[in-house]
């Protein structure tokens, strides 16, 4: 009687499980869960496996990249940094009319605006500089519509918001030529640079890099944009006297959750370029080691850099990310995020999505090799 018991049991719990798994794989359950439903795009749930709901349960770690999944990758321009002084912190332009209407930036501190305007204010040059730095410094491609209407099209909606933001500031990138011929206007002005290189942003590099002539004064110049940490490598801090208050301001847009770059240039003497360009065209000819050929003379010529100031840029996080994290935890799922930001970013991001508290035990191990990553973890393990 016991074994026929225990095998009609096992019977009609078959039965319950099949039975549920046939309601899940209609969707029903899942599918008419208004709390998974997605209004702004009239999306329900979809159910693709009966077994949904025991797979869920026996998730213990959750790996997710920051960009584009806690965030909604939608950058919005909101501050800059130029010769140690930061624009943005206040938004005082009521009437915004008279400027570019464009996408992606979010800025309204008229001390910039005062600044390009006047030519005579102490700062004009600096921030002309800086401006026309974002203006040149990209991949962007130029499109115009059957009107004549100008577009960009950007790779990543930072490169938009960077140049999106020198034209809204009265520097507008128009666009190069077949012979390579970039175009900007200033104040309506139009500047040319004729672009001789490009040295292209990978993950390994963390920077981007053009070389162009200016056809006003005839000179080569190499600008530079990327991580702080990259930069700052590649930096001749000698007579930089604005050097910490950059950093600063770096610090401060950090700790807000704002994703930074520093801008850099420097002038190459006609010999010098010469001398590397030959250099740099022999190592694009190998068959073997190639690519490390390439970054070496790259490492060559982006060196000695000047600051010429920083950027700071919002994405904004996904709807009810906070939440979903703290539920996520409260279950005993242990969730793991992936980001390229400086510490002082991370950390900020980290307690706006509730992934950090301030009863988190903190551990942080700022290290570039594997063996002072080992130290410092085998330090962190005696003192406990």
């Amino acid at each position: 009687f016991f074994l026929n018991d225990t095998a009609t049991t096992e019977i009609y719990t078959e039965q319950i499980v099949g039975s549920v798994r046939c309601v899940q794989e209609t969707g029903y359950i899942i599918s008419t869960d208004k709390k998974l439903y997605r209004k702004e795009t009239d999306t329900w749930a979809a159910v693709q496996c009966s077994a949904l709901n025991e797979e869920l349960g026996q998730i213990e770690y959750i790996f997710s990249d920051k960009t584009g999944t806690l965030t909604c990758n939608l950058m919005e321009y909101k501050k800059i940094s130029i010769n140690g002084i930061s624009y943005g912190e206040v938004k005082d332009m009521q009437d915004l009319s008279r400027f570019p209407k464009v996408s992606n930036v979010d800025f309204g501190d008229s001390n910039l605006i005062n600044a390009v305007e006047d030519r005579s204010h102490p700062e004009h040059e600096p921030v002309k500089r800086a401006l026309i730095h974002l203006a040149l410094n990209h991949t962007i491609i130029c499109e115009r519509d059957p009107q004549g209407k100008l577009s960009y099209n950007a790779a990543s909606p930072d490169e938009l918001a960077l140049v999106n933001f020198a034209k809204f500031c009265g520097v507008e990138y128009q666009g190069i030529d077949e012979e390579n011929v970039m175009t900007v206007s200033f104040l309506g002005t139009v500047m040319k640079y004729k672009l001789l290189q490009l040295l292209e942003f990978n993950s390994t590099r963390k920077r981007n890099s053009i070389i162009v002539k200016n056809f006003y004064d005839n000179k080569i110049y190499l600008l530079c944009k990327g991580a702080d940490s990259i930069i700052m490598e590649r930096m001749n801090k000698e007579g930089e006297r604005k050097l910490d208050a950059t950093m600063e301001n770096l610090s401060k847009y950090g700790v807000i959750g704002l994703r930074t770059l520093l801008l850099s240039d420097r002038e190459l003497p006609q010999e010098e370029y010469n001398k590397w360009l030959q250099g740099y065209e022999e190592a694009g000819k190998k068959i073997e080691g190639r690519d490390d050929a390439v970054a070496q003379q790259q490492e060559l010529i982006e060196k000695e850099l000047k600051l010429v100031g920083a950027t700071a840029i919002e994405d904004k996080l996904q709807d009810e990310v906070g939440i979903t994290i703290f539920k996520l935890k409260e279950a005993g799922i242990k969730v793991w995020v992936l980001t390229g930001d400086k510490l002082e970013t991370a950390i900020n991001i980290g307690f706006s999505c509730n992934l950090l508290s301030q009863a988190t035990y903190r551990i942080i191990i700022d290290a570039k090799t594997k063996k002072t990553v080992v130290d410092q973890l085998c330090l962190l393990y005696t003192s406990d």
